[in-house]
């Protein structure tokens, strides 16, 4: 990520101090103590509370909502399938929008832009198609303790 050790180290103390997480001293064997962050009840509240709204109709998609994804497991599984169902929704809404976006011209750079767009839309369609339908067949399975979704 390109993030240096000070940096880290400095953004947990932050966390720290406002509660989010709790550090405690660690000393296994001969070795040097070191230090263990963990997150707290507060600091887990407030990740699902920044989360949540990355999870949801993304207008913008970009790498946020890329990360987001990463951490779809961490709501419970129908919140999940509710916040994805919400995005597909968002998402197919934008691809309909794209396909009424009238044409300026065979060699028009512009159409080449609406083209490029129109691309990724679809390709973000399909892709939510299958992560809703991943996280059905999930909620239909007798026992799950939370959503499947490696591709």
């Amino acid at each position: 990520m390109g993030l240096s050790r000070a940096t880290a180290h400095q953004g947990l103390r932050r966390l720290e101090q406002r509660g989010l997480v709790e550090a405690r001293e660690e000393r296994i064997g001969p070795r040097p103590p070191r230090r263990m962050d963990s997150v707290t009840g507060s600091g887990e509240r407030r990740f699902l509370e920044l989360l949540r709204p990355l999870l949801g109709p993304a207008r913008d998609g970009g790498p946020s909502s890329d990360v987001a994804l990463m951490f779809l497991d961490r709501l419970p599984a129908d919140e999940a399938l509710r916040c994805s169902r919400g995005r597909l929704a968002a998402a197919e809404e934008d691809a309909r929008r794209l396909a009424r976006t009238p044409s300026h011209g065979a060699q028009s750079a512009v159409d080449l832009a609406v083209w490029h767009m129109r691309a990724c839309q679809e390709a973000e369609v399909a892709c939510l198609r299958r992560l809703v339908a991943r996280l059905d067949s999930a909620a239909a399975a007798p026992t799950h303790s939370g959503p499947e979704v490696a591709p």
